[in-house]
């Protein structure tokens, strides 16, 4: 997938004054979205003369944005693609976001009979966003609803595979969907060798100077020096062995694009810790071993089953079969074949009593297939509960960890060692356990996912 957004003058005031006072909502890219690209591509519209709007030609200028690091094949754009495709490509473009009242049937017969671009889009690929915006336009002036981003495939002759192309025209849409990331810098939270040996320092007050000192140091260059999206603390698992104990170590994460997820976050701190050569790899799993995690499982809550009484609604211990039927498959339509179910299970907790489908990820070890054979004395009993103690004790950390995250995705609490992430444009609830993450689809993208 290739995501972008579209940049268009036709919708940009013509103005001397600063445009910060009367920004377009459409196909402008201020400075904060411009950082949302590690390596900013761009592509200019080639062609001399656009198509007509309404019967009346229009003065503009188009432009394509992307991120040219993210792409696996970096001279696609640079020398695989002609520029009579770019100019088919633009007229893509155009006829898509500049439809207005135009019905998807409508855009989609208009792109796949064509004689100037239907060699080059693919037909039946054409997705529209559900939500669109009012836009104004300059040159020809009027306005016209606009869908925020748009999803098509298109093949080039010296491209084996059709390219997907994801994008956006909406800025608020961009700024709050756009899904990749990239960790500029990882800031510790102190010097390495402390975090590996605390009794280095003196004492406190000579830890919390030598902390400030380093982190704010680490901080200087790449601020003074880049451009970032946005500045986050990642707090992980820190295991004292003198005295016994564990507590939550903040690391500080400098990204541009969207929020990395906890996956990426742990990816980027293990590698700074490991390319320091100070230590071996056991002995900062030793005392950061949720960095090192071996395996994901994705869980899904059966939202929708639900009982209504006057007096309050509550998730019911028995469910239809059918209820699961497709569920996983419609989160994860790239898993193909017998994969989703060979490998799903279905489990309840004490939070709640809902029904939870659970899936490995497809990049998971032979031995971490499945949460029963992680976990089988695990039961939905609380730790109040006697039977509680009938849990292997790695299987009653999963319980309490579990439980804590449910209830956080279910609006109760807030806690620090659950997370939130973004993957694949849905909203999960994350949390580790004995080296294995644990996501859980949250309501509002369940609703979306099935509405």
């Amino acid at each position: 997938m290739i995501y972008g957004f579209i940049t268009d003058t036709v919708f940009h005031p013509k103005s001397t004054v600063s445009l910060k006072e009367n920004i377009p909502n459409v196909c402008y890219l201020d400075d904060n979205m411009v950082n949302y690209f590690h390596e900013h591509g761009v592509v200019t519209d080639p062609r001399t003369e656009r198509l007509a709007y309404d019967n009346q030609s229009i003065s503009g200028t188009i432009q394509f944005h992307f991120d040219t690091s993210k792409q696996e094949d970096p001279t696609i754009f640079s020398s695989k693609i002609t520029t009579e495709e770019y100019e088919k490509l633009f007229s893509i473009f155009e006829n898509i976001y500049l439809a207005n009242t135009k019905s998807l049937a409508t855009i989609e017969s208009i792109l796949s009979t064509n004689s100037n671009w239907k060699d080059v889009y693919v037909a039946k690929s054409l997705t529209l966003s559900p939500v669109k915006v009012t836009a104004a336009m300059i040159n020809p002036s009027g306005t016209l609803q606009m869908a925020t981003w748009f999803r098509f495939k298109v093949k080039f002759a010296a491209i084996t595979d059709p390219l997907e192309f994801k994008i956006w025209v909406g800025r608020d849409a961009f700024n709050e969907d756009y899904p990749l990331s990239t960790i500029c810098k990882v800031v510790l939270p102190v010097d390495p060798r402390y975090i590996l040996d605390p009794s280095k320092a003196s004492g406190p007050v000579d830890m919390l100077i030598k902390s400030n000192e380093y982190s704010f140091g680490e901080l200087e260059i790449p601020v003074a020096g880049g451009d970032h999206s946005g500045f986050l603390t990642y707090k992980t698992k820190y295991v004292l062995r003198k005295p016994v104990s564990t507590q939550l170590l903040p690391f500080g994460i400098l990204y541009q694009g969207a929020q990395p997820t906890t996956m990426e976050i742990r990816e980027a701190i293990r590698n700074v810790l490991l390319d320091l050569g100070i230590a071996s790899q056991q002995q900062w799993e030793d005392v950061l071993p949720d960095l090192f995690v071996v395996g994901i499982f994705y869980m899904l809550p059966i939202w929708d089953h639900i009982t209504i009484r006057p007096e309050r609604k509550f998730f019911p211990s028995v469910i239809a079969l059918n209820k699961f039927n497709d569920k996983l498959s419609q989160v994860f339509p790239s898993y193909e074949g017998t994969y989703i179910p060979d490998h799903q299970e279905v489990l309840t907790c004490a939070q709640s009593e809902i029904f939870i489908l659970a899936l490995p990820d497809i990049l998971n070890e032979s031995d971490k297939q499945s949460i029963y054979s992680l976990h089988p004395t695990y039961q939905f009993h609380n730790q109040m509960d006697s039977a509680f103690a009938n849990m292997d004790s790695t299987t009653q950390d999963f319980s309490i960890r579990l439980n804590r995250c449910m209830a956080v995705a279910m609006g109760e609490t807030t806690l620090a060692d659950v997370t939130t992430n973004i993957i694949d444009e849905k909203i999960w609830f994350s949390f580790v356990s004995n080296k294995v993450e644990y996501h859980i689809l949250s309501k509002e993208s369940y609703n979306e996912v099935f509405a």
